[in-house]
């Protein structure tokens, strides 16, 4: 049995905050540098927050319960009458619902995760979605849902949901208890107890390896303490930091990953009045901080900032107060990272059966990933390892589309290729220099000498 170290409430009372950053996180619904609020002596000049990122309107009006990010997808859950429970938003900003018939209310808020594709039992981009105290599998073509799964504890409710993505818990979902307990979940719907976190926690998210010593443990967010805690796969709990309000805790990748044709890296969705809204954060605003932990708020104090120097928490304001933060999602690399590919660029797309002479194939430059990163001694295509160029390397580089960014240009042999004649999608398969696998198809002629 997993031993569990409780994490006792008298520690809030004594303060979790830097003298610095004691007035920024006062508890409570009041503006912390708000002249009416009762802390601020009047006539008392009102201190100068920095803050770190600059958020941009995304979506104006859309009451969401939980949001879930890929590069090529971008779902939320939502509440409220007359829209979808399951809905898409586009990259510029159009909400679409999935069509998807779910047994919950619509005033419920239904947690939600996507799978990256790093376990083998749930496909890349495949939703789980909770409802009370059940978990649904969604498929998407069709579209789909099936029950999958059911918390054992009798009155518990699915308080947190997302899956691993560092490997600690075997890349699978994690499902936290609205009573404290944690889960894994395998592919046929049996959850695995993890250990015991305490009870009102949310806003789960897995801590990068640059998160030190906290590195692949589970980060859960106690609103009503401030707490921050972190769950290591053996059960033993953590007691990190606290934050006024902090609604999630979501560590930024040492990469930032941009939504489809957008910068944005980072979406949280605030509630305001009778409705909600969605805020975009870029790719800078996430790159700028390193190794940092967002820590989402449902306070006036608003989103605070999480760094581990020498693995010591360290505070900062992070984000302005736009509504209280009631989700929120990083876009998460997948598995496999999709590139684009021209076969023969400038010339039409066909390969001779079985030739020897090279041709050459592009991998183009995205947000997402530059070619340089890519190991060019482990890409092959259609099976094909890469061969010498008439430079004497692996890879040239050019700007082929004229986007200001050099794109990668490998040849490949026809005759070691795994091809038939008539018309085929072929595959480029490597892995990046860091370990990642990339992926890009294409459809050619394979015509005949």
């Amino acid at each position: 049995m997993s031993q569990v170290r409780r994490v006792p409430t008298e520690r809030v009372a004594r303060g979790w905050v830097p003298a610095g950053l004691a007035l920024l996180a006062v508890c409570g619904c009041s503006g912390p540098f708000s002249p009416q609020d009762p802390q601020v002596p009047a006539g008392k000049a009102v201190p100068t927050i920095r803050y770190q990122a600059s958020p941009r309107l995304f979506v104006a009006a859309l009451d969401v319960g939980a949001l879930a990010a890929l590069p090529d997808r971008l779902l939320a859950t939502t509440v409220g009458e007359g829209v979808d429970k399951v809905v898409e938003i586009g990259s510029d900003g159009r909400v679409q619902g999935l069509g998807i018939q779910l047994p919950a209310r619509p005033d419920e808020i239904c947690l939600l995760a996507l799978s990256p594709g790093k376990h083998d039992g749930f496909r890349e981009g495949e939703p789980l979605v909770s409802i009370g105290a059940e978990i649904w599998r969604l498929q998407l073509e069709p579209r789909t849902a099936t029950y999958f799964a059911s918390l054992p504890g009798a009155g518990d409710t699915v308080a947190g949901l997302c899956f691993d993505t560092v490997g600690n818990f075997g890349f699978a979902p994690l499902v936290l208890a609205s009573g404290g307990t944690v889960y894994r979940l395998d592919p046929a719907g049996a959850l695995l107890r993890v250990g015991d976190v305490g009870a009102g926690g949310r806003g789960p998210s897995i801590a990068t390896q640059a998160s030190s010593p906290y590195a692949g443990q589970l980060l859960v967010a106690f609103p009503a303490s401030g707490d921050v805690r972190a769950i290591a796969p053996t059960g033993h709990v953590s007691r990190i930091t606290g934050w006024s309000g902090v609604a999630g805790a979501y560590a930024f990748p040492e990469t930032p990953v941009p939504f489809g044709d957008t910068d944005a890296a980072l979406f949280v969705a605030v509630r305001s009045g009778t409705t909600g809204r969605i805020y975009q954060f870029t790719t800078r605003d996430v790159a700028n901080a390193p190794a940092g932990i967002l820590l989402t708020s449902l306070h006036t104090s608003g989103s605070g900032l999480m760094t581990l120097p020498g693995g010591t928490p360290a505070l900062a304001a992070w984000g302005r107060f736009m509504g209280p933060e009631v989700a929120a999602t990083l876009v998460t690399r997948p598995a496999v990272t999709r590139v684009a590919i021209d076969v023969r660029p400038g010339a039409p797309d066909e390969i001779v059966w079985q030739s020897a002479v090279p041709i050459p194939v592009a991998v183009m430059s995205s947000a997402s990933l530059a070619p340089s990163l890519i190991d060019a001694g482990s890409v092959t295509f259609a099976g094909a390892p890469a061969v010498i160029s008439r430079k004497g390397t692996l890879a040239t580089y050019s700007d082929l589309d004229g986007d200001g960014a050099l794109d990668m240009v490998l040849s490949f042999r026809p005759e070691a290729m795994a091809v038939i004649p008539g018309p085929a999608v072929l595959t480029l398969e490597g892995t990046t220099l860091s370990g990642e696998r990339v992926r890009g198809e294409a459809l050619v002629q394979i015509v005949e000498p």
